[in-house]
């Protein structure tokens, strides 16, 4: 459904700019050359190649070059349950990557345990909107997910993040400075 959305957002905003196919003014100006869709992919979504054209120089992209948006809405300490929940799903994640996933794939995000509901027995560092609390009730959230470093073979800290969407199961999304490539459960 993501990428369906984001399929049909980057045909429209291709549309609407007008793609022309005059040569570019600047020496680094790409103009769009083709862009094809295809039927559902193996997710169900619609798979999106763009093809851009510059004097000399022609680059594609497709949707896996994308980055999901991911709102945090609380960063806690990870409890003992969740770290190792966390390593195992992504140690199973992981050894089902392709020779050319690993080599392109630094981090990964993988679906843990969920947060406690309050803040009283997991307090957080950061809360949305708010400064940390170490009391009360936590926002709403849909996931709670940790990050795997493939090089080093650990987790990424002892963070744990609760994030209000998921993204697509697959696709890159960004957790404060790092990409990771979201594994759900890793199952």
């Amino acid at each position: 459904m993501f990428r369906q959305f984001v399929s049909a957002l980057a045909c429209a905003s291709l549309f609407l700019a007008g793609c022309d196919t005059t040569e570019p003014a600047a020496s680094g100006a790409y103009r769009v050359q083709s862009v094809k869709t295809g039927g559902p992919g193996a997710n169900g979504e619609a798979p999106v190649r763009i093809q851009l054209t510059s004097s000399g120089n022609v680059a594609e992209a497709d949707l896996s070059s994308i980055v999901a948006y991911v709102k945090i809405v609380a960063k806690r300490e990870a409890t003992k349950q969740q770290s190792m929940i966390a390593m195992q799903r992504a140690r199973a994640a992981q050894s089902r990557l392709t020779a050319g996933q690993r080599a392109k794939t630094r981090y990964l995000a993988v679906e843990t345990d969920r947060s406690a509901p309050t803040f009283d027995t997991q307090p957080a560092s950061y809360v949305e909107g708010a400064p940390a609390t170490r009391s009360g009730a936590a926002p709403k959230f849909d996931r709670s997910v940790m990050l795997w470093d493939t090089q080093t073979q650990s987790l990424v800290g002892n963070s744990v993040y609760d994030i209000k969407s998921v993204p697509p199961v697959g696709a890159s999304a960004k957790f404060e400075s790092y990409t990771a490539q979201y594994v759900g459960a890793g199952s």
